[in-house]
């Protein structure tokens, strides 16, 4: 027996194929073979409400329950036209609330335009100004105490290495602090930046010139450590192998901190950690932008 549930936009369908009883089509009788390639748009392409695929789910759980206690369909979802017609009056309602925001949009749009130029000219007066925009979070760095007790308590010490991506720094400078601040042996800190900082496909770390630049060269010299610099490509083949074989699907700059531990040569048994410091859908172009990053 098969539960079968789709959904698309607002709306859903649920199937139940039986091909095991007699006269009773499976599901490869009615679809004999996958659609080709590229012809299925995503849900993101088809616009399907997130609630929809919830709901869908549960009604499939439903379903096979049902199936199994052989109960019958006949009054076996409670106030199911209920629900349906609740359905058909929040999509209603859904589908005004865009058309709504849309107007309030585009009324908006000259002032939005006009606030969106004067924080642009802000920011770039700021960045000429050389006033320390990135890893501004650097003054509050005894925040990532926290993060390193979690290190120390989960290991029972601390790390040989500890990898991260280097952009502008500040993570490298707030762990080395978090670190020195609760005392006792410190990792070796290995800072891993691109090679070509000003084009890398790994946006987060995109930073021509690092803005901490010293005060990471002080972290390595109290630590230990040492910046490493790796490929666009070794990136890419880091990025693929955390969602590959540990089912990690974090930022192109992220997976530069396993690019650079690739490039050394540990002993078995070193204990190393990485530092994610972002979720694939931070960056979600990247898809588009990586070498294989299809495969």
């Amino acid at each position: 027996m098969l539960v079968s549930a789709a959904v698309t936009e607002f709306e859903g369908q649920l199937a139940t194929y039986k091909g095991h009883e007699p006269n009773c089509p499976c599901y490869r009788c009615l679809f004999p073979a996958p659609p080709p390639p590229g012809t299925v748009p995503n849900c993101s392409e088809t616009g399907v409400l997130g609630a929809a695929a919830g709901v869908m789910g549960s009604l499939q759980a439903l379903e096979e329950t049902r199936s199994r206690s052989n109960v019958e369909t006949e009054g076996a979802i409670p106030n199911l036209p209920k629900i349906l017609k609740a359905g058909e009056a929040y999509k209603i309602r859904y589908a005004q609330a865009l058309a709504d925001l849309h107007r309030s949009l585009n009324a908006r749009r000259p002032a939005l335009q006009g606030e969106w130029q004067v924080t642009m000219n802000t920011l770039v007066a700021a960045i000429n100004s050389r006033t320390r925009i990135r890893s501004t979070y650097i003054a509050e760095a005894s925040a990532f105490n926290n993060e390193t007790t979690k290190i120390l308590e989960q290991l029972g010490g601390p790390p040989t290495v500890l990898a991260l991506p280097y952009g502008g720094g500040g993570n490298t400078v707030a762990y080395a602090k978090g670190f020195l601040e609760v005392g006792g042996p410190t990792p070796q800190i290995l800072s891993v930046e691109a090679a070509d900082r000003a084009t890398t496909n790994a946006s987060a770390i995109r930073i021509p010139t690092p803005v901490h630049r010293a005060e990471v060269d002080e972290a390595h010299a109290r630590c230990g450590g040492a910046i490493v610099s790796v490929t666009d490509d070794e990136i890419a083949v880091a990025w693929r192998s955390l969602a590959q074989k540990e089912g990690v699907f974090c930022e192109p700059a992220s997976a530069a901190a396993l690019a650079g531990v690739d490039l050394g040569s540990y002993a078995v048994g070193t204990r190393v950690v990485l530092v994610l410091t972002g979720h694939g859908l931070k960056d979600p172009d990247a898809l588009d932008r990586l070498p294989g990053a299809s495969s």
